[in-house]
């Protein structure tokens, strides 16, 4: 066997903890003794346990205090009716995007047809509130920047009535 060979193994065999090195002089001494390995298995074991043992109070401490926030929020009618919403609402959006992939494969065409007519109503939907920004901002210059201008802003926009008169 190469000499080189067997230095290879025993760095791996040291580098593992497997076999001990000792270097004296000139000359390494290798060693590995049946009882310092299964010391080394009794530490590891022991340390496992003390970790685990920290995590399993930890997770008893996040048990208790996600207990303790579903007594302060209760349970009510509206909740729960609210929690079903939630729910039935993430399964409509699985089902929709299960069917979205599938018109993807069936054709990439009219899904980036979609895509495209879905952007382009993002980007008018964005004007309109721009807009809208601005009209307030507007109807506030307008009527001095009152207090009360953003509610009467509201109110004239919601009646269809002129926001800004031209005199």
């Amino acid at each position: 066997m190469p000499e080189s060979a067997v230095k290879d193994v025993l760095a791996e065999l040291v580098s593992d903890g497997l076999v001990q090195k000792e270097k004296i002089g000139t000359t390494n001494y290798f060693w590995a003794l049946r009882s310092s390995a299964a010391l080394d298995r009794q530490r590891r074991v022991t340390k496992l346990e003390c970790e685990t043992k920290v995590l399993d109070e930890q997770a008893m401490l996040i048990r208790h205090e996600i207990e303790g926030e579903r007594i302060l929020r209760g349970v009510n009618s509206d909740r729960a009716a609210q929690l079903e919403k939630v729910s039935a609402l993430s399964t409509r959006h699985a089902l929709l995007e299960l069917e979205l992939a599938d018109m993807m494969l069936k054709d990439p065409e009219q899904m980036e047809n979609k895509l495209f007519w879905k952007q382009r109503e993002a980007d008018a939907a964005n004007r309109y509130l721009d807009n809208i920004l601005l009209l307030q901002s507007c109807f506030k210059e307008h009527h001095g920047g009152s207090s009360t201008a953003d509610i009467d802003f509201l109110q004239a926009f919601n009646n269809g009535e002129p926001l800004l008169s031209l005199d």
